[in-house]
């Protein structure tokens, strides 16, 4: 995924504090969704991060960020894995001490 984004501010180690406009508000190809739960499904919304300078831009210099669809599977495998792994440990120690009363 791409994204047009301004450079705010210069951080060591070779990153940069960018701000992302979104084009486009909400989740892409799922209006409907966005109009009830999500956050960015105005126009002002914005979000600040921090990205490698590989382009060594400026404060002010407009920059496109992009991120790689692995690092996204897994934020989602960690959001719903680590729940799951919860439920899973939790029905196991339920039957191993739900047993013994």
């Amino acid at each position: 995924m791409h994204y047009e984004a301004v450079v705010t501010g210069l951080l060591p180690n070779g990153k940069a504090e960018v701000l992302i406009q979104p084009d486009k508000p909400g989740i892409p190809n799922a209006p409907a969704i966005s109009a009830r739960v999500c956050h960015c499904a105005s126009n002002s919304s914005m979000v600040r991060i921090e990205a490698l300078n590989r382009a060594e831009a400026e404060v002010g210099d407009w920059v496109s960020v992009s991120h790689k669809t692995a690092d996204i599977m897994k934020n989602v495998c960690s959001l719903i894995g680590t729940p799951l792994a919860g439920l899973i440990a939790g029905v196991a120690l339920g039957n191993l001490w739900g047993g013994t009363a």
